[in-house]
């Protein structure tokens, strides 16, 4: 559906009135809104909640919630049978944040149903929400002691009706489970029943040995031990090596930024609009092998543009290190300076200026050069960079460049 008052997209979730009582009625509202309150990035959005009146006396409960466009995890994984293992932990390290924020709740809230299906996926920017948290409540209510979920993920304890939020490590271990294997838990039984025993006697998912990676099933393994003691917490799983987030390199080492030679020059003329320009920056290091030179092609449209908006679309690129910025923008303000000189007397003197009018020498592009098509909008053309190696003509003819298309 679409939100009039706020302009978004939501979705429309209906539950049907199945002869509730008075007392589910009054609970339900109750969870209702505890999910309102929910706002977390990994939590989907609840908006709204209530009753609808239909025919015969009876009732729709509606959740309005954030629509998640691509989809779930369980989607993802019938189409992609093979996750990269970056890929994989990020998606962990989601899912372990969305827990911990529930579980860290006063009184804790446990999720009940968690697996693959119920975590939804936008495909834009990689994000995970847990989401389908209408059997969601917290730890103090009677209401979490009943037999709610889906047995494939439920924790033995589940059935005896008296648990808490270790349930939901065991089910985050099973859905480890799918996703290091494509499999659903538990796919050799043929029924509930079956599912039931195997759980109650401890015995472990047979797609729990198709797990290569020996710490993905150390982990898997501790998740879904059968006593609730024993099995790992939200905060044990986010401390551990293998779910840390990697740190995020700079573009480049800014202790390696401090010999930076500068060249720029027109590539068309001041006559045309937009200009295309061509910033060249060589970072000269101790031995050739290190040298590294950036080059950027980017238009400046003089009736408009400024050098600060210019190099805030650049900077904001990630392309160039934030503490070569004051460098760059004296760069770039003296050269348009320059042009937009050139370009007043040219157009008294009816010349046609070409020419790069800083006089210095011309950027040529070696032939060892790696362009980069990257999506940069409409302000960069192209971003190109090179090494002191010369030798890397030799990997390039075997090797195709960034983002160049098969023929």
């Amino acid at each position: 559906g679409f939100d009039t008052e706020s302009g978004i997209s939501v979705a429309w979730c209906e539950l049907k009135d199945r002869n509730i009582s008075n007392e589910e009625r009054k609970r339900f509202f109750e969870e209702a809104n505890m999910l309102k309150k929910l706002d977390h990035p990994n939590i989907v959005k609840y908006f709204d909640f209530f009753e609808l009146q239909i025919e015969n006396r009876q009732s729709k409960y509606i959740l309005i919630t954030e629509l998640v466009p691509s989809g779930t995890l369980k989607t993802y994984l019938k189409h992609f049978t093979t996750v990269k293992e970056k890929i994989f932990k990020n998606w962990c390290r989601q899912i372990l944040k969305g827990l911990f924020f529930l579980h860290s709740r006063n009184p804790p809230i446990i999720h009940r149903d968690l697996k693959c299906d119920n975590i939804f996926i936008n495909g834009a920017d990689g994000s995970l929400k847990l989401g389908d948290l209408g059997l969601a409540t917290n730890r103090r209510a009677e209401f979490a002691k009943s037999v709610i979920g889906t047995p494939e993920f439920m924790a033995p304890e589940m059935y005896d009706e008296c648990y808490d939020e270790a349930i939901d490590v065991y089910a985050f271990g099973m859905c480890i489970l799918e996703m290091a294997t494509g499999e659903y838990p538990y796919m050799e039984c043929s029924n509930v029943a079956q599912i039931y025993r195997r759980v109650s006697q401890g015995i472990k998912p047979e797609a729990l040995d198709k797990v290569s990676n020996e710490v993905v099933r150390d982990i898997i393994e501790r998740c879904i031990q059968h006593t609730k003691a024993k099995r790992l917490t939200i905060k044990d799983l986010m401390k551990m090596d293998f779910f840390k987030e990697e740190e995020k390199k700079p573009p480049l080492d800014n202790n390696l930024a401090s010999d930076v030679t500068f060249s720029i020059k027109i590539l068309n003329t001041v006559h045309d609009e937009p200009w295309n320009i061509r910033l060249s920056m060589v970072f000269n290091e101790k031995t050739v092998d290190q040298r590294e030179e950036r080059v950027i092609d980017f238009r400046y449209f003089y009736l408009f543009d400024t050098c600060q908006s210019v190099l805030s679309e650049i900077i904001d690129t990630n392309i160039l290190p934030q503490n070569l910025s004051l460098e760059i923008f004296s760069c770039i303000e003296k050269y348009i300076e320059q042009l937009n000189t050139a370009k007043r007397e040219s157009e008294t003197n009816k010349e046609i200026f070409s020419d790069d009018p800083t006089g210095t020498s011309k950027t040529i592009l070696p032939s060892s050069c790696l362009h980069i098509p990257i999506k940069l909008g409409k302000r960069l053309i192209k971003v190109s960079m090179f090494y002191g190696d010369r030798d890397l003509n030799r990997n390039l003819k075997k090797k195709k460049s960034i983002g160049e298309k098969d023929s």
